[in-house]
């Protein structure tokens, strides 16, 4: 779900997952990491796109951390 509107001098962006934004439609995508729906968001330049990706549970096995079987 992805719902944008104007308030203001701000766009109000209520989404569910993970939110990305670009300069250009042909990216590159840049997560936005700390963004909490909804999100108020001032815009900068001409233009700016917003797309939503599903958040994945991470798997166990996709952990960067070791540990030592003794």
């Amino acid at each position: 779900m992805l719902e944008i509107a104007r308030e203001g001098g701000l766009l109000r962006i209520a989404f569910n997952g993970v939110i990305e934004a670009a300069g250009d439609l042909q990216g590159p995508w840049n997560e936005l990491p700390a963004a909490v729906s909804p999100l108020a968001y001032q815009p900068v330049g001409a233009q700016t796109f917003f797309r939503v990706r599903a958040r994945t549970a991470e798997s166990v096995f996709a952990s960067r951390a070791v540990a030592r079987l003794v």
